[in-house]
């Protein structure tokens, strides 16, 4: 990206502004206003005579001196600030670093466990798994997952609670998703296979698109994230930090407090995303004040050179005071002309 100060930055791009919080964005814009205001008072006076242009100049760049005060201040206090959902989240890292109970080492040793042996069996049992959802299209074809048996068969081991078959069906049908080009399909595999625990960036996008609509109800969030928790529902997880790492603003004070009260609980890969989401948004905001900082030190800095003002001379002076003295003619009156005919 160009550097601002390198360029004759005329104007101040509101998008940039418009980033900051509220009530810093306000006072900002408030000694800006005030800036601009004083700077266009020395162009008048040096217009009509009442201050040299050097004079001007001199006072302008001490006006600028003290805006840039003012930009330097917003952009310490802005890089100095840590969003409270932040605060929380680092200090959730330090309560999951802490020495865990013998309760928390059983049931992590047991999911290890378990997912050691569901690979095992699917490693061991394909042939089997294969034989109950591959089909033949013809006598001389090799056979082919078909969709359909897929989805009765995952269905039917979720009941057995065979996490093996059920496991491999799910892998199989995200297999095939890609080359799937009907929307309502790719939909039906995402439900189907969503895990409890694990991260599905379409089911999370579903989440954050029912969500946003309805943040504004007394009670709902709270319950989601309470479902979403006793469920170990990952996705719903993810997709509540994310929208409120970005408008936190935008959460009843009961859900924000709901929320800080739970991230210690998040499972493990909705936590992670959680850590990637703030490490993203906290770079990003971090190049929003840099941006800032340059465009309006630039542009400060190129508004105190008065480019384009000139030094009138004295016939240019009395001119503009003799045009000032006059009084302005009422409207409809005549401005003494007179029609001569030859």
């Amino acid at each position: 990206m160009l550097d601002p100060r390198q360029q004759k930055q005329t104007f101040i791009d509101p998008a940039v502004v418009n980033r900051l919080p509220a009530i810093v964005k306000q006072k900002f814009e408030e000694r800006l206003e005030d800036f601009s205001q004083r700077k266009s008072d020395l162009i008048q006076m040096v217009n009509e005579g009442e201050m040299t242009l050097k004079a001007a100049r001199q006072r302008a760049q001490e006006l600028a001196a003290e805006m840039q005060q003012v930009v330097e201040r917003t952009v310490k206090d802005q890089k100095a600030h840590v969003p409270p959902l932040s605060q929380k989240l680092a200090e959730s890292v330090r309560n999951r670093k802490k020495a865990k109970s013998t309760e928390e080492l059983q049931r992590e040793i047991l999911n290890v466990m378990t997912k050691n042996l569901v690979e095992l069996q699917i490693s061991n049992r394909s042939p089997e798994f294969e034989a109950r959802t591959y089909v033949k299209n013809g006598p001389n074809q090799v056979a082919a997952p078909s969709m359909e048996k897929l989805f009765e068969y995952l269905k039917e081991s979720e009941l057995r609670d065979d996490q093996a078959a059920a496991e491999w069906s799910r892998r199989q049908l995200e297999n095939m998703k890609p080359f799937m080009v009907s929307p309502e399909m790719r939909e039906r595999i995402d439900l189907v296979c969503d895990r409890p625990g694990a991260l599905n960036p379409s089911l999370i996008t579903k989440y954050q698109m029912a969500i946003v609509g309805r943040l504004a109800e007394p009670g709902f969030l709270e319950a989601l994230i309470s479902q979403a928790i006793e469920t170990n529902d990952a996705n719903a997880c993810s997709a509540i930090f994310q929208i409120a790492r970005q408008e936190m603003q935008m959460l009843r004070p009961e859900a924000q407090t709901k929320l800080m009260a739970v991230l210690d609980q998040f499972p493990s890969q909705a936590f992670s995303d959680a850590l990637r989401i703030d490490s993203d948004m906290n770079h990003q905001t971090q190049l929003e004040i840099e941006q800032f900082e340059a465009m309006t030190l630039a542009f400060i800095e190129h508004s105190a050179t008065l480019e384009g003002v000139n030094q009138p001379t004295e016939l240019e002076v009395k001119r503009r005071q003799q045009i000032a003295e006059r009084s302005a003619l009422p409207m409809g009156e005549g401005i003494g002309l007179a029609i001569v005919h030859q």
